[in-house]
């Protein structure tokens, strides 16, 4: 009588760690993160650093309150317009269409930067973008192999000259 109680109990996850955020976000953030900051051939993109698990704790924890209510009202925006526009999830969506939705907020977010006041916030893909950048460039993939990393820097040297090399890790 007992066990099929305590087998169903185990198939429910539970709340969500993230209270803002929902089951299936973390792979959602990942795939516009990997848009934004794809795989190379040398470096591992954003989606292999998990920024998506680093922008819903870092929304969660260190957004202000505006900034809280202006990503998470253009986050379901985005979700209900890729859905309503494309017939699918952004993740099932092919690589063109998801740089096509990628291009179109970028663009969106240029248009709505010229126009903004000082008490407003950001539109939510600069909010995004800037989270992901963040994210991937403190991680140990983005700090390791997208930027110079020394663990222990030598002496200081001012003024060398720049060849195009990669930028150092703080």
């Amino acid at each position: 009588m007992l066990l099929p109680g305590v087998l169903l109990t185990g198939c429910d996850p539970g709340p969500y760690k993230y209270e803002l955020f929902n089951w299936g976000d973390t792979e959602l953030l990942n795939e516009i993160a990997d848009v934004i900051l794809p795989d190379t051939p040398e470096v591992p993109g954003a989606k292999a650093a998990n920024v998506g698990d680093f922008i819903q704790l870092y929304v969660t924890d260190c957004y202000k309150p505006k900034q809280k209510t202006a990503f998470l009202k253009g986050y379901d925006d985005f979700k209900l317009t890729t859905t309503s526009i494309y017939n699918g999830d952004f993740t099932s969506l092919s690589s063109e269409k998801k740089n096509e939705i990628i291009d179109s907020l970028e663009k969106e977010s240029k248009e709505f930067k010229i126009n903004l006041q000082p008490e407003e916030v950001d539109h939510f893909y600069t909010l995004l973008k800037g989270t992901i950048l963040f994210g991937y460039f403190t991680s140990e993939i983005g700090a390791t192999k997208a930027l110079r990393y020394l663990p222990t820097p030598g002496e200081q040297h001012g003024d060398i000259p720049y060849n195009g090399e990669r930028a150092w890790a703080l």
